[in-house]
């Protein structure tokens, strides 16, 4: 019998990844693979997926493209996420182009009020990062 995933729960487990750094989707599916290991990969990209949809509407995260192996980083339009995220190939590791999810500076405040933490207490990498580059 198949584990259910609680919607809310797979989208606070994106959205702090995404307040960390840029997580490509495929670890959003290993994160939920870890909080919920008697589920199934298509409940995990499901939820995945849902909770990714979920997040863009309320503007709590973008959508980036790492390009090669340098792990360089350029924001991209979220309908690359959607056209995206039916494809399996897009939920698994690569060494070529990879979607990953980044928290907005909305995202950031939503996760850390919720975990009811001072921003500046705990130092992040995109927490660092100049807007223009991403």
């Amino acid at each position: 019998m198949s584990q259910t995933i609680n919607p809310n729960d797979a989208e606070e487990i994106a959205l702090e990844l995404a307040t960390e750094d840029c997580y490509g989707l495929y670890e959003i599916e290993w994160a939920l693979n870890s909080a919920f290991p008697g589920s199934s990969n298509e409940q995990r990209v499901a939820a995945a997926s849902t909770a990714i949809s979920s997040l863009l509407n309320q503007g709590q995260i973008e959508i980036f493209e790492r390009i090669g192996a340098e792990n360089e980083f350029r924001r991209v339009e979220s309908e690359r996420f959607y056209a995206a995220s039916v494809l399996p190939e897009s939920w698994t590791p690569s060494q070529d182009i990879t979607l990953a999810i980044g928290a907005t500076e909305a995202g950031n405040r939503r996760y850390f009020q919720r975990k009811n933490l001072n921003r500046a207490q705990v130092p992040t990498p995109r927490a660092a990062w100049p807007s223009s580059s991403r």
